[in-house]
């Protein structure tokens, strides 16, 4: 699509915390709504013991669920398309293992003309100079880890 990808700062962000696409704004990515699936993640409770302290509020909860409305109400999905998975009302979906399932299934019902959206609300990593994403079932190894 022309785009690339650079890193910007702003006050009081840590560095890689924040990227802008930049591209040529008459350029937009077009949902087939019938053919289109989504899947969000709201990973806001860590099972590792380690980790327990670390869960998060009902803020991820509320992202990945805006995301997913925001999706179906501009007609990017139909709503059948769309699915939030939260770890505290259904764990097993968010651990590593239920997330690459999801991902599975979602990409499976995605049709030749629709486009696959996925939207992660949780935690971030660096582990052993590779970033990734934190299912709720991590426990500081590359078997529970997003890249």
């Amino acid at each position: 699509m022309g785009q690339n990808i650079s890193r910007i700062q702003q006050p009081g962000w840590r560095d890689n915390d924040s990227f802008l696409i930049i591209g040529n704004p008459t350029e937009k990515v077009e949902f087939n709504t019938t053919q289109s699936g989504l899947v969000c993640f709201a990973i806001n409770y860590q099972s590792h013991e380690k980790y327990k302290d670390r869960t998060l509020d009902c803020s991820v909860v509320n992202d990945a669920k805006l995301v997913s409305e925001t999706f179906v109400q501009i007609g990017a999905v139909t709503e059948g398309n769309a699915t939030v998975h939260v770890a505290t009302e259904n764990h097993g979906n968010c651990t590593f293992e239920g997330m690459r399932r999801c991902f599975i299934n979602v990409a499976k019902s995605v049709e030749a003309e629709g486009m696959f959206a996925f939207h992660f609300s949780g935690h971030g990593i660096l582990l052993n100079d590779q970033w990734g994403l934190v299912p709720s079932d991590f426990d500081l190894s590359h078997r529970t880890f997003i890249t």
